[in-house]
C-alpha cells in the first residue's frame, strides 16, 4: 500500500512539474511563507488534483437540446442488513432471480444482480428512462426490508398528494423510493401510510408536509359578479386584469362571454388574493352604482364595421370612453347595448356612428365570365385597377354576376368607376358563342391529343378559350362547348370543331384478325410488307396490339403463340370509311399471301444423316421446292432439328425427299400407334393438355421423328433408329398404362330438380365444385326419358378425388332432400338498402337457396308497378318486412346468418365523403369506374364517384375540389377501401436528393456488365475503340429470309436511359431539375405510393453505385510520368502497350505529340543509335555495315527516329500499386536497351520497297525473327542519305539482320541486271 501511494505522488508531482514551473515556485513560497507554529501543509493543498479529462461541461449551441441518450442504467445497492433474503443459498438467489426477471419482462428492461464481498445486493437496471424509474421501486420493494410510518395530514389536503389522476403520487413514489397509501375520501380518515426502507421514510415524510405546507398556505376565492360588469373587471385590451394579476402575483379566472355561469374565481397566496378580491370588489361597486345602460341603432350591415377585426373596434372605443359596447346575439337586430358612466356615453355613441360611416360599398353589374380578366394573372390587371387605393376591397362573388366594392367613400367612387370603364371594353372586345357537339367527341376536342383544339389555337396563335357553363352564367348542357375570345378567332375555332366533326362522323374502326406471329412477319424486313398500305392509305391507321410479335417461337412448340390472349389477334384499321374498307381488302389478301408462304413444318435431321444432307444437298433441295429452312439449337443426341417454312406444297414436298434421303442414307424405321383415346383428351386431374403429352414424348426421346395425321388423328407416325424407336413406344405404353390406373368413374343419384341447383346460375357452382376436388362431372340431357338415366351423375377423376367427390355430393344431395323454409322479420327502415346490398355484394351463402325479400318502393317490381300505373309504393305502415329462405336445411341456417349479418351492417353503416383535390386524381379514378363493382364485391361498401373535371368550391375560400368519393358501409371496412384499393391507386409526389453531379448518369444508356468491362478498358487513353460491325453474329434462332424480296429488321430494342428504364418498371414520372451551378439537389417522384417507395429505394440503391464508381474512377486515372528516350518510345509502346494492359490495367501514352509516325516502314519501333560499325564495300551493290561511330549527325541523319535521344515524357495510367509496378518493369527493360547497337547499312534506295514488302510484310517478319528495328530514310531524302537503313537491336541480332539485309538487297539487284 505504501508503494501504490509513493508511486501515486511521484507521478502527480511529475505531471505538475511538467505542467509548469511557475506554479510550483508559487505554492513552494507560500509553504516557505507560513508561520513556524502553524501545521505543515497537506499535499492536497499544495499540490491539488487536476480536473479528470472529460468532465468539464461544454456549452450547447443555442436552440440545440443537449443529447440524451435513449436507454438510462441505474444501479440499487442493497446493505447485507436491509436484504429481504438474508440467506445465500441457491434457493434464496434463484427467488431473487425469479423476481426480477418478472420485473424485467413486466416493463421491458434488463436487471443483473451481483453481490460484493460484503455480501451486499447490487442492482443493476438498464433500459428506457420511465421504466427503469418503475422497476428500480418495485425491486426495492421486493428486494429490500420495508418499514412503516404514518403521518396524520387533514382530509382536505389528501387530494394535493394525489394530484390529477394520480401523477402528483407516483411522482412522490418515484423520487423516494416508497409506497404511499392516501386513505379513500369515504373513509374520512387522516393517516397517511409510507412503507419503504428506513432512510427513504423521512424523505418522503418530509416531501409530503411541504406539499401540505405548500397548500396550506394557498387559498381560492369565488366572487359571483353579474357578467355585464366582466368587462370593466378586464379594462380595454384586459390591461386591468393583467395589472391586478401583476401587482398582486394571483390568478385571475374569468369566464368566457358565450359560456354559463358569472364565477370570477381567484388563487394565490391568503394575503395576495385578499387584495386582488378587494381590488375587483371595489371596481365592481363604483360601476354598479353609477353605470347607466342605452340602446344605439346601427344597419345591420354596418357592424363589422364598428365591431371590427376580432371585436377590436369595440375595445378601441372602451379604451377611449370607458363605455362597454355590446353587440346584440339576434342576427336581425341593429341594436347595440352601450354601459357606462352617463357623462361617457355620448363621446361613445359619436364613436360608433362614425365608425359605421367610415365606409360605403357599391355594386357593379359585370358578366362572371369577366371576372377572371378583370382580376388578370396573379391579380396583375386588379392591382393596376386599386393602384393608390389600397383601402378599397373588391369581391367577385361566386355565381353571380355583379361586383362588390367596399371601402371609403371618396376611394369607392374612383374605384367604380375604372371598373365600369374596364367592364365596358372587355364586353365588347370579347365574344362568347357555343357549339353543339355530341358529348363523345368532347375529350377529343378539349384533350391534348393530335387533332385537339389545344393544339390548334397554338399553332394559329388564337386568343380563345374555353369556359364551363357555370363560367359563362348559362344552364348546364352536355351537348354544348362554349368559346370565349376575340370575334374573329371564335368564328374561325367554330368552324374548326365542324371540321373534325364531320371527319370523325365519318371515321370507322374496323377489326381484322391476325395471329401474332403473322403480324410479326407483316412489321418485318426493310421495307416491311405492310409499307405499301401504308403509303397507298395514308388516312388509315393501323394499331397493332400491345404483344404482337413480342416473343420468339421456341422449338417443340406450335407455329401459333400459345400464351398470346385474345387481344394479341386483333389488329385495328381507323380512319375513313371507304378507305378502311379498301384498306382491310388489301390486308387480308396480304396476310392470305404471308400465311400461304410461310407454312412452317418441323422436321428432325439425324445424327448419322447430318454430314451427307447439310451442304450442297440441303441448299439444292431449298432452291428446288422453293422453301426456307430455320436451324433450331441441335438436340443432345447430336440429331438436328429444323423448320422448313414456304408454300405448303413445296413444303409437303421438302420434308417427304428429306425423309427419302435419310432412309437411303441410314437405317431408318418407321411405325404407325394407335393411340388410345385418354391420350387425346383431357383428362380430369391431369393439367397436361394432348399437345403436351406428344412434346413429352419428343422431349425425352430426341432421336425420333412424330407426325401426326389431321385426317387419322388416333395414329402416330414415329421414324427413327431402331433403339430409339423401342424407347418411344415403352414410353407410350407407360403413359397409357398410367393413365388408366389413375382414373375411374362413379355414379350418384340424384333428383333432376335438384340438377339446377347443383349447377348454379351460370355453372358457377359446379365450376367451384370441379376445381375443389379435381374431377369431371357430367350430368344426364334434360330431354332423357329414363328415369333412371335422367338422375345419375356421372364422376370421373383419380381415385382418391373421386370417392371424396362421391361423398361431397352426396351430402349436399341429402340436404337438398332434407329441403326447409324459415322467415326472418327486419325493420321497414332496412328495406331498400336489403336490395341494395343484394344486387351490389355477393354472398355465396345466398346462391344455395331461394330467398324472397319484401317489397320496396326501390325495389325493382315496385318500380316496375310504378312505370305501369296499375300501383302504387307501399306506406311505411303496410310495407311486408318479412324475408322468405327456401332450401336445404343447412344451407338454410348460413342463408340465415347471412341475412342477419347484412341487416346488422346496415344498422351501423356510416356514409364518407373523401374529397377529390387533384386533377390526376380525377382521371385515374375514372378509368377506375370499370373496376367499382369488383371492388364493391370483395370489401362490401358501396361506393360511388362523384366527379367534375373543371373543379368546383364548397364554399367561399375552401379549396378547388374535383369531386367526391361516397362510400356507404361500416367504418372499418371503409377505412379497409380507402388505404388499399383507391387511396393506393392515387399519385402522389415526393421529393427524393440525388446529388446534381450525377444527373447526366439517368440520362445514360445503362449497359451490361461485360460490355461495360470493354467500354472501360477500350476508352484508355492510347487505344482505339473497336468498330461497329466487326465480329457481330446473328444469334441462329433470329427468323431469315421471312419472304422472297424482303430483308428482316435487326429485331434489336433501342436501349433505354436509366431514368427511362426507372419510370417504366414502376410506372411513375420523374422530373429532374436543370443542372445549373446552384440547381436543386432534388428529384421529384410522381405515381402510386408503393411505385414512388420502390423507386426511391432503387435511386438510393444507384446513388450508393455511382459514388462507387467515382471513387473507383479516381482512383483508377491515377498518372504517373516516365521520361523516355525517344528512340525507345515506338518498341515499348508496341511490344508493353497491350502486356501492361493485360496484365496490371495500366495504359501507357503520350500527350502532345503521336506515339509513332509513318515514316517507317517497320512495325512502328524505333531506337537511338548507340553504337555503330561502318565499313566500305567493294564492288558490291549493297554496301556492309560502316565503321564510323559519329553516325549522330544532325543534317545526314534528320528525320531519322533511331538516333534521336530527346526524352520524350510517358504517362501510365492507373490504379497507384499496378502503375508502380508497371513502371518497375519498364524501367528494368530500360536498362536492357542500355546494350542497343545501331548500325548503318547502305543499300540502293531501288532495293527498298521489295525489302519492305506490300503493306511492310517482309520487313516485318524480318524484324520479329532478329528482335530489332529497321527504319528506311524518310521521305524526302536524296543522294547519298536516300540509301542509309538503320539497324537497331542487340549486337548479336543486329549482325545477323544486317547479313540478312545485305544478302536480300543483293539478290534484288542480281534479278534486276539479269533481267535487263
Amino acid at each position: 500500500m505504501f508503494d501504490w501511494l509513493c508511486y501515486n505522488a511521484l507521478l502527480t508531482s511529475q505531471h505538475f512539474c511538467l505542467r509548469g514551473v511557475g506554479v510550483f515556485c508559487s505554492a513552494m513560497i507560500e509553504v516557505a511563507n507560513t508561520t513556524p507554529t502553524s501545521l505543515p501543509p497537506l499535499y492536497d493543498d499544495v499540490f491539488p488534483a487536476l480536473p479528470p479529462a472529460g468532465t468539464s461541461q461544454r456549452p450547447v449551441a443555442e436552440g440545440l437540446t443537449p443529447y440524451k441518450p435513449a436507454d438510462s442504467i441505474e444501479v440499487v445497492k442493497i446493505p447485507l442488513d436491509e436484504r429481504r433474503y438474508q440467506s445465500t443459498d441457491e434457493s434464496v438467489l434463484s427467488e431473487q432471480s425469479r423476481v426480477c426477471a418478472a420485473i424485467g419482462k413486466s416493463l421491458g428492461v434488463k436487471i443483473e444482480l451481483t453481490n460484493s464481498k460484503n455480501n451486499s445486493l447490487n442492482v443493476l437496471i438498464s433500459g428506457p428512462a420511465a421504466q427503469v424509474a418503475k422497476a428500480k421501486l418495485m425491486v426495492i420493494q421486493d428486494l429490500q426490508q420495508q418499514a412503516q410510518r404514518v403521518v396524520k395530514i387533514p382530509p382536505e389536503f389528501h387530494r394535493f398528494l394525489i394530484g390529477f389522476g394520480g401523477q402528483r403520487k407516483r411522482e412522490l413514489e418515484s423520487s423516494t423510493l416508497t409506497k404511499i397509501c392516501v386513505p379513500p375520501p369515504s373513509s374520512k380518515s387522516s393517516e397517511v401510510v409510507i412503507v419503504g426502507s428506513p432512510d427513504k421514510l423521512n424523505d418522503a415524510e418530509r416531501e409530503i408536509l411541504r406539499i401540505v405546507e405548500y397548500q396550506s398556505q394557498h387559498a381560492e376565492e369565488k366572487l359571483a359578479i353579474p357578467k355585464v360588469y366582466h368587462p370593466f373587471i378586464c379594462g380595454p385590451f384586459n390591461r386591468t386584469l393583467n395589472e391586478i394579476m401583476e401587482k398582486t402575483g394571483t390568478k385571475i379566472s374569468i369566464p368566457l362571454l358565450k359560456k354559463p355561469g358569472c364565477e370570477i374565481k381567484v388563487s394565490g397566496k391568503k394575503s395576495e388574493v385578499a387584495k386582488a378580491v378587494s381590488e375587483i370588489n371595489n371596481i365592481y361597486k363604483a360601476r354598479e352604482e353609477r353605470c347607466t345602460t342605452i340602446p344605439c341603432l346601427v344597419q345591420r350591415d354596418k357592424h363589422r364595421l364598428v365591431i371590427g377585426h376580432r371585436r377590436s373596434g369595440l375595445q378601441e372605443i372602451f379604451d377611449k370612453t370607458g363605455v362597454v359596447v355590446e353587440p346584440s346575439e339576434d342576427p336581425e337586430s341593429e341594436e347595440f347595448i352601450l354601459r357606462g358612466y352617463p357623462e361617457d356615453l355620448g363621446l361613445a355613441t359619436t364613436l360608433i356612428f362614425k365608425r359605421a360611416s367610415s365606409s360605403t360599398t357599391e355594386g357593379i353589374v359585370a358578366p362572371q365570365r369577366l371576372h377572371k380578366l378583370l382580376i388578370g394573372k396573379k391579380g396583375n390587371a386588379l392591382a393596376s385597377i386599386l393602384d393608390g387605393y389600397a383601402a378599397v376591397r373588391v369581391e367577385f362573388p361566386n355565381g353571380e354576376d355583379k361586383i362588390t366594392v367596399e371601402g371609403p367613400p371618396e376611394e369607392v367612387s374612383v374605384v367604380v368607376d375604372r371598373l365600369n370603364t374596364r367592364v365596358a371594353e372587355l364586353t365588347a372586345s370579347h365574344h362568347l358563342d357555343f357549339v353543339k357537339v355530341d358529348p363523345k367527341y368532347h375529350s377529343k376536342l378539349l384533350g391534348n391529343g393530335p387533332d385537339s383544339l389545344s393544339r390548334y389555337i397554338r399553332s394559329h396563335h388564337l386568343s380563345v378559350w374555353f369556359p364551363t357553363a357555370a363560367d359563362c352564367g348559362k344552364a348546364a348542357n352536355e351537348f354544348n362547348i362554349f368559346i370565349e375570345g376575340e370575334q374573329h378567332s371564335v368564328e374561325i375555332v367554330k368552324e374548326e370543331i365542324s371540321k373534325l366533326v364531320r371527319k370523325w362522323e365519318n371515321e370507322k374502326i374496323k377489326d381484322v384478325i391476325v395471329e401474332p406471329r403473322i403480324q410479326n412477319l407483316l412489321r418485318s424486313g426493310n421495307p416491311p410488307p405492310i409499307r405499301p398500305i401504308e403509303e397507298a392509305f395514308p388516312e388509315v391507321e393501323i394499331r397493332w396490339p400491345q404483344q404482337a410479335g413480342g416473343g420468339k417461337k421456341r422449338h417443340g412448340t406450335s407455329t401459333s403463340n400459345a400464351t398470346s390472349t385474345t387481344t394479341d389477334y386483333v389488329l385495328q384499321l381507323c380512319g375513313v370509311r371507304d378507305k378502311v374498307d379498301s384498306a382491310a381488302e388489301k390486308l387480308n389478301k396480304l396476310v392470305k399471301q404471308i400465311t400461304e408462304e410461310n407454312y412452317e413444318q418441323e422436321f428432325r435431321i439425324f445424327k448419322d444423316c447430318l454430314p451427307r444432307i447439310l451442304g450442297a444437298t440441303i441448299v439444292n433441295l431449298l432452291k428446288e421446292t422453293r422453301t426456307r429452312i430455320h436451324y433450331f439449337p441441335p438436340s443432345d443426341d447430336g440429331s438436328q432439328p429444323v423448320s422448313i417454312i414456304g408454300r405448303q406444297e413445296g413444303v409437303d414436298a421438302a420434308v417427304t425427299r428429306l425423309e427419302k434421303l435419310q432412309k437411303s442414307m441410314a437405317n431408318i424405321q418407321e411405325t404407325v400407334i394407335t393411340l388410345p383415346t385418354l391420350m387425346l383428351s383431357k383428362q380430369p386431374g391431369d393439367s397436361t393438355t394432348p399437345g403436351a403429352r406428344l412434346r413429352s414424348i419428343r422431349e425425352q426421346c430426341e432421336g425420333v421423328q412424330l407426325k401426326t395425321d389431321p385426317a387419322h388423328p388416333r395414329q402416330l407416325t414415329i421414324s427413327g433408329p431402331p433403339e430409339a424407336l423401342e424407347k418411344t413406344k415403352a414410353l407410350i405404353d407407360s403413359m397409357c398404362a398410367k393413365m388408366l390406373e389413375r382414373c375411374t368413374e362413379s355414379v350418384v343419384f340424384a333428383n333432376p330438380k335438384f340438377h339446377g341447383q347443383l349447377i348454379g346460375r351460370g355453372g358457377a357452382t359446379l365450376k367451384k365444385f370441379r376445381e375443389k376436388h379435381n374431377v369431371e362431372v357430367l350430368f344426364p340431357d334434360r330431354l332423357e326419358g329414363d328415369p333412371t338415366r335422367a338422375s345419375a351423375i356421372h364422376i370421373i377423376g383419380e381415385k382418391e378425388a373421386v370417392v371424396k367427390a362421391v361423398e361431397d355430393l352426396e351430402k349436399t344431395v341429402k340436404n337438398m332432400e332434407d329441403e326447409t323454409d324459415v322467415t326472418v322479420k327486419c325493420e321497414p327502415s332496412v328495406v331498400n338498402d336489403l336490395w341494395i346490398y343484394r344486387s351490389a355484394f355477393h354472398y355465396p351463402e345466398l346462391d344455395r337457396v331461394k330467398v324472397i325479400f319484401p317489397k320496396s318502393s326501390n325495389s325493382p317490381f315496385s318500380r316496375r308497378v310504378d312505370q305501369s300505373g296499375n300501383g302504387h309504393p307501399p306506406s311505411s305502415e303496410n310495407v311486408d318486412t318479412t324475408i322468405r329462405i327456401f332450401g336445404p336445411k343447412g344451407c338454410v341456417e348460413d342463408a340465415q346468418q347471412c341475412i342477419m349479418g347484412m341487416i346488422e351492417d346496415i344498422k351501423n353503416q356510416t356514409v364518407v365523403k373523401h374529397p377529390v383535390t387533384e386533377v390526376d386524381h380525377f382521371q385515374v379514378l375514372s378509368r377506375l369506374r370499370s373496376t367499382i363493382p369488383d371492388i364493391q364485391k370483395h370489401h362490401k361498401v358501396l361506393i360511388s364517384l362523384q366527379l367534375n373535371r373543371d373543379g368546383f368550391r364548397e364554399g367561399e375560400g375552401e379549396r378547388l375540389l374535383h369531386g367526391h368519393i361516397v362510400l356507404t358501409g361500416t367504418a372499418e371496412r371503409i377505412a379497409n377501401v380507402l388505404k388499399n384499393e383507391i387511396l393506393s391507386l392515387l399519385p402522389v409526389s415526393q421529393e427524393v436528393a440525388f446529388p446534381r453531379e450525377f444527373y447526366g448518369k439517368l440520362f445514360m444508356v445503362e449497359q451490361p456488365p461485360q460490355q461495360q468491362q470493354q467500354q472501360q478498358l477500350s476508352t484508355r487513353r492510347g487505344q482505339r475503340a473497336p468498330q461497329r460491325g466487326g465480329g457481330h453474329l446473328q444469334h441462329e434462332s433470329s427468323r431469315t429470309n421471312i419472304l422472297p424480296n424482303h430483308q428482316p429488321e435487326n429485331g434489336e430494342i433501342s436501349p433505354k436511359t436509366r431514368l427511362n428504364a426507372l419510370r417504366s418498371k414502376f410506372n411513375v414520372s420523374i422530373s429532374v431539375p436543370p443542372r445549373i451551378p446552384r440547381g436543386a439537389d432534388r428529384i421529384i417522384i410522381r405515381g402510386i405510393p408503393d411505385a414512388v417507395e420502390a423507386c426511391k429505394a432503387e435511386l438510393a440503391a444507384l446513388e450508393a453505385q455511382l459514388q462507387a464508381e467515382k471513387a473507383d474512377w479516381e482512383a483508377r486515372n491515377y498518372e504517373d510520368i516516365l521520361n523516355i528516350e525517344e528512340r525507345y518510345l515506338s518498341r515499348i509502346i508496341s511490344g508493353e502497350k497491350e502486356r501492361l494492359l493485360r496484365q496490371y490495367g495500366v495504359a501507357i501514352f503520350t500527350r502532345g505529340r503521336p506515339a509513332a509516325t509513318t515514316t517507317t516502314a517497320s512495325s512502328g519501333a524505333t531506337s537511338t543509335l548507340i553504337g555503330s560499325e561502318t565499313t566500305t564495300g567493294g564492288d558490291v551493290p549493297a554496301e556492309g555495315p560502316s565503321t564510323s561511330n559519329n553516325l549522330v549527325d544532325g543534317g545526314r541523319y534528320a528525320g531519322y527516329r533511331l538516333v534521336s535521344s530527346v526524352n520524350i515524357p510517358l504517362i501510365l495510367q492507373g490504379y497507384k500499386e499496378k502503375v508502380k509496378s508497371a513502371r518497375g518493369e519498364l524501367e528494368k527493360l530500360l536498362e536492357k536497351f542500355s546494350s542497343f547497337t545501331c548500325i548503318e547499312l547502305h543499300i540502293p534506295s531501288e532495293a527498298h520497297a521489295r525489302l519492305i514488302g506490300s503493306r511492310h510484310y517482309n520487313i516485318r517478319r524480318l524484324e520479329e525473327l532478329y528482335d530489332v528495328d529497321v527504319e528506311f530514310p524518310p521521305r524526302g531524302a536524296n543522294g547519298e542519305a536516300a540509301e542509309v537503313v538503320l539497324v537497331m537491336g542487340y549486337p548479336d541480332n543486329v549482325d545477323e539482320a544486317c547479313n540478312e539485309l545485305i544478302n536480300k538487297a543483293n539478290d534484288i539487284i542480281i534479278n534486276d541486271d539479269q533481267k535487263g
